[in-house]
C-alpha cells in the first residue's frame, strides 16, 4: 500500500505520455502571422484561404486601411528556382487573388510576396524576394478568368526575379551580396569618426543647423527664415504601406521626398515609379540598408551606385539626394556621397514612428519640434504614420508651415 501513490504516478506518466504524443502528432500547421492591423479583414482572408486550401504556403497575412482604401498584403512560399517555377507561382498567386477579393467586398488592392520556399523572410526589410505583384479590384474585374497561367503577366504591377526559373547554381551572379544589418534605430545623425573629424563635423552641423541650407555637401536644415518644412520618408517602397501612403498624400494634397532601398526597388518596381509619377521626390538610401559606417570604402561605393542605377532605371530619374540608412555615417560616407553629385540630408525632427507610437503621442512630437526650415523624418510601413498624416497636415497648415520636399525647402 505505501507504495500506491509511486505506482500511480507511473501509471498517470504513461498516460499523459501515451495520450499527448498523439495528439501532438495530430496538430495542424500553424496559422500564417495575421498583422492584427486590420482584424477583420485579416480573420476573414484566413478563414477563405482555409476552405480553398490555399493557406498552407502563405506566411503573414496583413492588412490596413487609410479611411478610404483598404489593401492586403500577403506573404507566402514560392518554389525552389527552375524552369517551372514562374508558372507554378502565378497560378497560385492567382488563386491568392481572386480569393482576396471574393471574400472581402470591401478590399480595393492585393499586394503579393514571394520568398523562397524553406527561407524565413525578411518581413521588414525585405529581400530576396522572387516575385512580387499588387492588384487593383479593377484590374480584377478586367482579367480573364479562364487560365490562371499568364493572366497576372498582363498587369503591369508584376515582377518576376529573372533567374527564378533557373538552377540554384546561376543565382550566384544576382546582385544580392551578403546585405549589413538591418538599421533600425534613428534617433539623430551619428558621425563616426576620429576626434579632430567629429570636432570639424560638430562644427559644421553647428553652422548648419543654424544658418540652414547645403554646406559642403550636407544639408541639416532648411532656411530658418521661411515658413516651411519638408516631409521626408525612409526605406521602401514596401506593399500595403507605400499605396496607402501615396493614396494619403494624395488626398492631403502634400509632395513628400521618399529616400528609398534599392534591393526594394528592384523588387517593388511599381511603387518606385508610382512614387514618381505621383509628384514626389526620390532618394538614395542605399541598397541593404545596412550601416554604411561600418563598411569599407568599396563597398559604401556599392550600396550607393547599385541604389543609383537602379533608381534611375525603374523610375526615370536618378537621385540627388542621399540619407545614410540609421543616421550612421563617416568621412567616408560623405566623400562617396559628393562623387555622385549627391547631397547628404540629414534631419531636424524625428518623432520615432518606427516605435510604433500612439498616433497621439506621434502627434503631439510632430507639432512641438516642427520649426521653419525643418525635415521631418517619418518612415514608409508604419501605421501610426499612416493614422495621424491627416491630423499633422492639418496642424502645420494653420500655423502657416508650407509642406513641401528636399527640393522644395531649398528653392527660394
Amino acid at each position: 500500500m505505501k507504495h500506491r501513490p509511486a505506482v500511480l504516478m507511473v501509471i498517470l506518466l504513461v498516460l499523459i505520455f501515451h495520450v499527448q504524443l498523439p495528439l501532438q502528432a495530430k496538430m495542424p500547421q500553424p496559422y500564417p502571422h495575421l498583422a492584427g492591423t486590420l482584424p477583420s479583414v485579416e480573420e476573414a482572408l484566413l478563414k477563405a484561404l482555409q476552405q480553398r486550401g490555399l493557406e498552407e504556403r502563405v506566411w503573414r497575412i496583413a492588412a490596413d486601411s487609410n479611411g478610404h482604401l483598404v489593401v492586403t498584403s500577403l506573404v507566402f512560399a514560392s518554389p525552389v528556382a527552375s524552369p517551372q517555377a514562374p508558372s507554378l507561382i502565378e497560378r497560385y498567386a492567382w488563386n491568392l487573388v481572386r480569393t482576396a477579393f471574393e471574400a472581402v467586398p470591401s478590399l480595393g488592392e492585393v499586394d503579393l510576396t514571394a520568398y523562397p520556399n524553406g527561407s524565413v523572410p525578411f518581413l521588414r526589410g525585405g529581400g530576396g524576394a522572387t516575385f512580387t505583384a499588387a492588384v487593383s479590384r479593377e484590374e480584377f474585374l478586367r482579367l480573364e478568368r479562364t487560365d490562371p497561367v499568364g493572366v497576372l503577366k498582363t498587369l503591369p504591377r508584376v515582377w518576376f526575379d529573372p533567374l527564378l526559373a533557373h538552377p540554384a547554381p546561376l543565382r550566384s551572379i544576382s546582385r544580392r551580396p551578403s546585405s549589413p544589418s538591418w538599421s533600425y534605430q534613428e534617433n539623430r545623425p551619428t558621425f563616426r569618426g576620429l576626434v579632430q573629424e567629429q570636432v570639424e563635423e560638430l562644427w559644421l552641423r553647428i553652422i548648419g543647423r543654424v544658418r540652414g541650407g547645403t554646406i559642403e555637401g550636407r544639408l541639416y536644415r532648411g532656411d530658418p527664415r521661411r515658413r516651411a518644412v519638408a516631409l521626408t520618408f525612409d526605406d521602401g517602397p514596401v506593399p500595403l504601406y507605400t499605396p496607402l501612403l501615396l493614396d494619403t498624400l494624395s488626398r492631403l494634397g502634400v509632395k513628400a521626398t521618399f529616400f528609398l532601398i534599392g534591393q526594394h526597388v528592384r523588387e517593388y518596381p511599381y511603387f518606385a515609379q508610382a512614387i514618381v509619377q505621383a509628384g514626389h521626390e526620390v532618394g538614395n538610401h542605399s541598397f541593404h540598408h545596412g550601416n554604411l559606417a561600418r563598411l569599407p570604402p568599396e563597398r559604401v561605393w556599392e550600396e550607393i551606385n547599385w541604389t543609383q542605377e537602379t533608381i534611375a532605371r525603374v523610375a526615370g530619374e536618378a537621385p540627388r539626394y542621399f540619407r545614410p540608412p540609421g543616421g550612421d555615417y563617416n568621412a567616408t560616407v560623405l566623400r562617396v556621397a559628393r562623387q555622385f553629385g549627391l547631397v547628404t540630408v540629414f534631419w531636424t525632427d524625428n518623432p520615432g514612428d518606427y516605435l510604433n507610437l500612439d498616433p497621439q503621442v506621434l502627434e503631439t512630437r510632430l507639432f512641438l519640434r516642427a520649426s521653419n526650415g525643418g525635415i521631418i523624418l517619418l518612415h514608409q510601413g508604419i501605421p501610426g504614420t499612416l493614422r495621424v498624416l491627416p491630423v499633422i497636415t492639418r496642424i502645420l497648415r494653420r500655423y502657416g508651415l508650407e509642406i513641401t520636399t528636399v527640393s522644395g525647402l531649398l528653392t527660394p
